[in-house]
């Protein structure tokens, strides 16, 4: 108690600006007097520069001073474990140009001298060239490494963590463990005419890690020129870069509308870090996140929409996540602003002039839609990609515990959830809803509000509740005993006022789950004793009215090594699968199971399990079946059948709860026989495993046919290509040349395959790329949706939805090494990364038979017409020497940036090298 007094009466009594002079009081605890240092210097921008830190090697002579780091910096995906701090205004890590030019587009793609150069990997708070005035003392470089598990301290190591768990968006978890502080002080810019006045400038950059995330702050205290080719004032001429570049001629960020423009002498009064002016966060381990606002009508030629920082990055496709965004400023707590959910507004709640938050509606949709922002009825200029995330494919954050919620009568009813994840208070007082799904209406379903589940008064914290299932024997919701299955919903009860004075909350979702313990009662006063074998009844005359719709699907394989080896057509179970082995419920006696990864045509699925064995479950109530709605989802997603997740389960999930599940004996009843005329348990007749052809990575090839060669093109390839009535598919190969380990080292004249890209019909365009050696500490390629960056941040998304196509990450891959992208069509390409080496295999259903063409040859099921050029004729045979194989059959099937019938054009999205850079007509391999 005596502590807490302490901290009370110097922390809260004492003015503001005077706790420099409070003398050091006898008996004050070490960190009380720590907080209240902390507290003094959380109002001040620039972090302590003592003398102790100056670098004095870096001077009018010495530009660069370089520092070993005892732990790994993530920027923009490469390890770096060496900086060089750099007098003018930016800290490298690599050995960069020798000259910038003015102005400056990074990447730097075409490097003059590449023994003593490369494309810079760098963080500039001020890129221009400047010199330290001796006039001023003091004036000069500074910098600090901080080890925050050892530092001693306190004030400091508290300072740091608190300024960036309260940095940004997406930082509140942040914990850095390692810290780097460099100032500019006082820097003056090069080539000052003598006689002029003297201006200086003074800015900082901080880096804190945990070794996997890291967070730049920028702090701009004195601004006085801006231009260091105005030798005499320093404000006419291109002004700096401010931004970053990841080097290896990958990837930039440009702080636009700042960067290289006039208006960087403002960034003293914006930046709003931690309320402070001059301060500006940015997230920068993978890509860049900035942290504050843009003001984005300073530029009326900006000339495409900026983006949106936000966090969480995906949320639950019923809405009710806490979504906060930074992109334009909000200057005015009074503002209407309004966030728009691909096309559901919603009302913003104002957090500070750098963060709003938006609570996301319901979106029957599954996969990326537009997030963006307005202000007071003004345009949604800025946007972002935000997942949508179906109920069900992943653990919800509602749990009932033991599956209760499964059991026609459960003994006990107990419910879980994590309170974090919808208020850090954990007083606040809780809702447990019940919500229910029907598709009354053709388009746009939507959620059915039922009941609120308890009256009793419940804290977010508690984390549990058990529900007293004797209340609802006497309930009557006569307008809802329609509704099967729904999710229990907590939200709080007294949610945050907006601006116009309505209230939001954010919402916490179950899984979906069979109501039996909640309507049991009444649907037996309704139909009696033989309710379930009514309902079950009412189910099966539905069916026979929409008719047969299994005649479209792909057939099972016939054992779980075929089901692995057809990745463009099943996935694992999210649920029953080797690994998680969740298959009680539905599927008890199966050791793996899996499912269509795309829709058929008229939005069904597929679903096979296997025993240990390894052989198809056939027969028996625990096997695999058909679903009339796809459990993904059917694009546009927004009509009955098609609904993700929720149309599945009310067509073929809830429909197995009455007549199977529950039923007097599970294993031979009438009724589980009905459900298992129109879901029947899957054999493998008629199935045909796939055509398989593959790219070792090394320029060597294994055909559909299967014949093994090399070739050793230069540039980008058809892998395989089919355009008839039927198929569209483009699958495309980038092959570079080996770089040998040092620039002084002879070329080698071999290839290896770098970059894959692949679209079917109208279907986005996926590419895969091998990341730089540098950059594979956590990822090993770079997967790229129509010319976006995706990522499998979460096991949420180990499951894609893009247009067309899917993209699976398969289970115990974290790393991106393996991804499997799945089309429409059945076809699949399955894409494997390892230190740096690269194959990919394509899969095709048997209707591509005798329609391809492309480097993995004709796929015809005889050899000799592997070889078969793009005019349709066979130029070389099995066997043929490498030399004529290059020139007479791999050449042509080189592709350019112009269209062509017979070969198409470039998929590839070249945002930082040019496809000139890549291609090479008069590259010379070795043959042999």
């Amino acid at each position: 108690m005596t502590h807490l007094l302490w901290l009370l009466v110097f922390v809260c009594l004492i003015p503001h600006g005077q706790f420099q002079n409070v003398p050091k009081a006898r008996g004050v605890p070490r960190y009380i007097r720590s907080l209240i240092e902390v507290n003094r210097s959380h109002s001040e921008l620039l972090y302590p520069h003592d003398r102790q830190y100056l670098i004095d090697t870096i001077n009018r002579a010495q530009a660069i001073k370089s520092i070993p780091l005892f732990f790994r910096l993530p920027v923009f995906g490469f390890d770096f474990r060496y900086i060089w701090i750099h007098r003018d205004g930016h800290i490298l890590f690599n050995k960069g140009l020798i000259d910038y030019p003015t102005p400056v587009k990074f990447p730097i793609v075409n490097i003059r001298d590449p023994f003593r150069e490369e494309d810079p990997s760098l963080i500039a708070p001020w890129l221009s060239q400047q010199e330290i005035p001796n006039s001023i003392e003091g004036a000069g470089i500074y910098s600090q490494l901080v080890d925050l598990t050892r530092e001693k301290n306190e004030s400091l190591k508290e300072r740091i963590r608190m300024d960036f768990k309260d940095a940004m968006v997406g930082s509140a978890d942040f914990e850095p463990r390692y810290a780097v502080i460099v100032t500019w002080k006082n820097v003056t810019h090069a080539n000052r005419m003598p006689g002029s006045r003297l201006k200086t400038n003074t800015y900082q950059v901080v880096i804190a890690t945990d070794e996997k995330r890291t967070y730049v702050m920028f702090n701009y205290d004195a601004i006085n020129w801006i231009s260091d080719k105005d030798y005499y004032d320093g404000q006419k001429g291109t002004p700096p870069f401010i931004g970053f570049n990841a080097g290896n001629r990958t990837r930039a960020y440009e702080f636009e509308p700042y960067s290289q423009q006039p208006r960087v002498s403002r960034l003293p009064s914006l930046g709003f870090g931690n309320g402070l002016n001059g301060r500006f966060y940015f997230q920068v381990n993978e890509e860049v996140w900035p942290g504050s606002c843009i003001e984005r009508y300073l530029d009326i030629n900006w000339s495409t929409r900026p983006k949106l920082t936000f966090f969480p990055r995906f949320g639950s496709m019923l809405g009710g996540t806490m979504v906060n965004i930074t992109g334009p400023c909000f200057p005015n707590p009074l503002s209407n602003i309004r966030c728009k959910f691909d096309n559901r507004e919603v009302d913003g709640i104002y957090r500070n002039p750098n963060i709003v938050s938006c609570i996301s509606p319901p979106i029957m949709y599954h996969g990326y839609v537009d997030l963006s922002v307005s202000i007071d009825q003004g345009p949604f200029l800025f946007y972002g990609k935000y997942y949508i995330q179906p109920p069900g494919m992943v653990e919800g954050d509602v749990n009932v515990r033991y599956g209760a919620d499964k059991l026609e009568v459960p003994e006990q009813f107990t419910i879980q959830w994590n309170h974090e994840k919808l208020t850090r208070d954990a007083r606040a007082p809780v809702i447990i809803a019940l919500w229910g799904y029907r598709e009354a209406r053709e388009n746009y379903p939507t959620l059915t509000y039922i009941d609120v589940l308890t009256n009793e008064s419940i804290l977010a914290g508690d984390r549990q509740h058990t529900l007293n299932l004797t209340v609802y024997k006497t309930l009557s919701n006569l307008d809802k005993l329609d509704i099967h299955f729904g999710f229990i919903a907590i939200n709080l009860t007294a949610p945050e006022t907006l601006s116009n004075g309505n209230r939001q909350s954010s919402v916490l979702w179950s899984d979906p789950l069979p109501l039996g313990w909640y309507f049991r009662h009444q649907w037996q006063r309704k139909y009696g004793k033989s309710w379930k074998k009514n309902i079950c009844d009412d189910w099966y005359i539905g069916e026979r009215n929409r008719g047969h719709f299994n005649t479209t699907l792909f057939r099972c394989p016939c054992t779980l090594e075929q089901a692995k080896l057809d990745v463009g057509r099943f996935v694992p179970d999210l649920q029953c699968n080797e690994f998680d082995r969740n298959c009680e419920t539905f599927h008890k006696a199966a050791y793996h199971c899996v499912t269509s990864g795309r829709p058929a045509v008229n939005g069904a699925g597929q679903s096979c399990c296997y025993d240990v064995h390894g052989e198809l479950i056939r027969d028996s109530r625990f096997s695999g079946r058909p679903s009339r709605a796809f459990q993904f989802g059917k694009h546009p997603y927004k009509q009955r059948m098609t609904t993700p997740s929720l149309s599945h389960w009310l067509h073929d999930i809830s429909p197995y709860f009455f007549c199977c599940k529950w039923a007097e004996d599970e294993n031979g009843t009438e009724s589980c026989s009905k459900y298992d005329y129109w879901r029947p348990p899957q054999d493998c007749s008629r199935y045909q495993p796939p055509g398989v052809a593959s790219a070792l990575g090394d320029s060597r090839f294994l055909t559909f046919d299967r014949v093994n060669y090399t070739f050793n093109g230069k540039g980008e390839f058809v892998l395989t290509r089919v355009n008839d009535r039927m198929h569209k598919l483009d699958v495309q190969g980038r092959f570079e040349q080996f770089q040998p380990k040092y620039y002084y080292m002879p070329k080698i004249n071999r290839t290896h395959l770098m970059a894959v890209a692949a679209k079917e019909n109208v279907s986005s365009v996926v590419e895969f790329r091998v990341r730089p050696s540098v950059a594979r500490w956590q990822y090993q390629m770079y997967v790229i949706v129509d010319n976006e960056y995706v990522y499998f941040w979460d096991n949420k998304l180990r499951v894609q939805f893009f247009r067309g196509v899917t993209l699976y990450q398969p289970i115990g891959i974290y790393n991106m090494s393996h991804v499997v992208a799945m089309f429409d069509s059945g076809a699949g390409v399955e894409v494997k990364v390892e230190n740096g080496h690269m194959t990919a295999r394509v899969y095709l259903p048997s209707s591509f038979l005798n329609k391809t063409r492309g480097l993995l040859g004709k796929w015809s099921r005889t050899k000799e017409d592997d070889f078969t050029d793009p005019e349709g004729e066979v130029t070389v045979v099995p066997g043929a020497s490498n030399y004529s194989i290059h020139h007479k059959f791999g050449m042509k099937y080189r592709v350019t940036e112009s269209a062509n019938d017979k070969i198409g054009r470039s998929l590839f999205f070249h945002d930082a090298i040019p496809f000139s850079q890549y291609d090479d007509m008069s590259f010379i391999p070795e043959y042999e």
